[in-house]
């Protein structure tokens, strides 16, 4: 019995600015580590699904036992990496794992957790949940292997899931190891969760430097916080956005028009001085079209500095 892992490291990292998978947290670039997690994590053959910057990402990962598979049409979404590295898997792999690699706080011992309950009911579907959310790593066994494969856009892994939920097995795991590096303060967050990391600046000290910089030079300036999340978001409960009057900003609190919304507000905080308490909920079919893992909602608390 072979159990397989796909991890799927494609992307171009638009909210990052640069290659993310690049990136070092501990000592190691997050494509390296992660696929080291999957290989400690009993997997094998680990597939490693590349697209954007492959070869820079396959020399990342030179000396480790994996395969790189390349995905030509990486570009059209994550569902093509995902048919890629399941098509690619070899004709005794009874089931797969699929993993990204921008989850840093998943290790193998989780990754063992997940084959072990498999192993241990036989269900051909099992995926871990944080909290409420269900996200990598899943594993899926042979017979929906097809299911997986073809389409692009974001959600064929979910959409799987979605349809055999009511069948799957789950193993929970702590909602902090959800995190995930789509922005430059979750990389400085990510670092801080491993040892002689202490001294890091991070991203949020960043945007209050902003902030005081616009206050002192006498700009108006707004504070926005997220206090708190249920379900799926894109930023997590503590991240800040600074708004300045003429409409700059640094930071984030969510994205796209939850975050448009957000920069509108602040303004309005700056002119009227009375801070406000926002409220966004997102269905999940709005979370899907984006590729989050579900719906849900976050409140932003949004205050004038000064």
């Amino acid at each position: 019995m072979a159990i397989a892992g796909v991890l799927l490291a494609a992307g171009s990292a638009t909210r990052m600015g640069r290659n993310k998978l690049l990136l070092e947290i501990d000592g190691e670039s997050l494509v390296r580590r992660a696929a080291k997690r999957a290989i400690d994590g009993g997997l094998a053959p680990v597939l490693v699904v590349l697209g954007h910057d492959a070869a820079r990402a396959r020399r990342a990962l030179e000396g480790l036992p994996c395969q790189a598979v390349v995905n030509e049409d990486w570009a059209s979404g994550q569902s093509a990496s995902l048919s890629a590295g399941v098509s690619a898997l070899p004709g005794d792999a009874t089931a797969a794992v699929v993993l990204l690699a921008d989850m840093p706080l998943v290790d193998a011992a989780m990754i063992r957790a997940v084959v072990a309950r498999h192993l241990e009911t036989q269900a051909s579907l099992v995926a871990a949940r944080y909290g409420t959310t269900t996200a990598p790593p899943i594993l899926y066994a042979r017979s929906l292997f097809p299911e997986l494969v073809g389409g692009s856009g974001e959600g064929r892994g979910r959409e799987v899931v979605r349809r055999h939920g009511g069948r799957a097995q789950y193993v929970d795991f702590p909602e902090a190891a959800l995190a995930d590096v789509d922005f430059p303060e979750d990389l400085e967050r990510a670092r801080l969760a491993f040892p002689g990391k202490e001294g890091s600046v991070t991203d949020a000290e960043n945007v209050l430097a902003q902030a005081a910089g616009w206050h002192e030079a006498g700009l108006g300036v707004a504070i926005a916080t997220v206090t708190s999340t249920w379900g799926s978001a894109l930023r997590p409960t503590g991240s800040q956005l600074a708004v300045n009057e003429k409409g700059a900003f640094s930071g984030s609190v969510s994205g796209g028009c939850v975050e448009a919304a957000v920069i509108g507000e602040a303004l309005e905080v700056i002119r009227d001085g009375k801070p406000r308490q926002l409220r966004f909920g997102v269905t999940n079919e709005q979370a899907w079209e984006v590729g989050m893992a579900c719906g849900g909602t976050i409140e932003i608390y949004v205050e004038r500095l000064g």
